[in-house]
């Protein structure tokens, strides 16, 4: 049953996000540059290290002096106006469905 569950879902996703993806990457893209997505290490199942994959929404350039970003704050200027509208709908998360 779950099996069925899972691929209906896919069936009424996909193509929802075969129109949504492209929108998103090309505005990314065309404010703000690239990389249009954004790559972390996290720890899976089983302490298994897996690579997570979001859409940016912060700006590259802007790091502490030791190069790490650190946590976002409230009214964070790090973030991008397109991640301003990415963020509260967790839009920015979609890429996570390919992992």
């Amino acid at each position: 049953m779950k099996r069925l569950l899972d691929l209906f879902i896919v069936f009424i996703v996909s193509p929802i996000l075969i129109v949504v993806y492209p929108i998103i990457a090309l505005t990314i893209l065309l404010m703000d540059g690239s990389p249009i997505l954004f790559a972390q290490n996290r720890s899976g199942k089983d302490s298994k290290i897996f690579l997570m994959y979001k859409f940016r929404t912060m700006k590259t350039s802007e790091c502490s002096a030791d190069g790490e970003a650190g946590f976002t704050t409230a009214n964070d200027t790090r973030v991008t106006f397109i991640g301003n509208l990415l963020r509260p709908l967790h839009l920015d998360e979609l890429p996570q469905l390919l992992n």
